[in-house]
């Protein structure tokens, strides 16, 4: 594997608000009908901070955001430098897609 292949491997996919919201109105053209582009993502943001405070405040367990999935927090113990040190591991789960009739 070359240098820079191995540079990009371990960056993480981002995911911009923007591309959010298009995807979104692609995908229900009328869904966002009369709002700014703006007002649509201060209110994306203000969903994604809700769950964000949510998760923060717990230690372990789950929070079920409905139609949509759940997330679940988790407290692990792992060896680093040979210290036991905790972690917090959160996992999204999405809902299965109900099967049309």
């Amino acid at each position: 594997m070359k240098p820079t292949e191995q540079l990009g491997k371990n960056k993480p996919d981002v995911l911009d608000l923007n591309d959010i919201i298009v995807e979104a109105i692609i995908k229900k053209p009328g869904l966002m009908v009369g709002a700014s582009e703006k007002k649509t993502v201060t209110l994306v943001r203000l969903v994604l901070e809700k769950i964000a405070s949510k998760l923060d405040k717990i230690e372990e367990g789950k929070v079920k955001i409905p139609s949509l999935g759940n997330f679940r927090v988790q407290r692990l113990e792992r060896e680093q430098d040979g210290k036991i040190v905790t972690v917090r591991r959160v996992i999204f789960n999405t809902l299965s897609k109900k099967k049309e009739v």
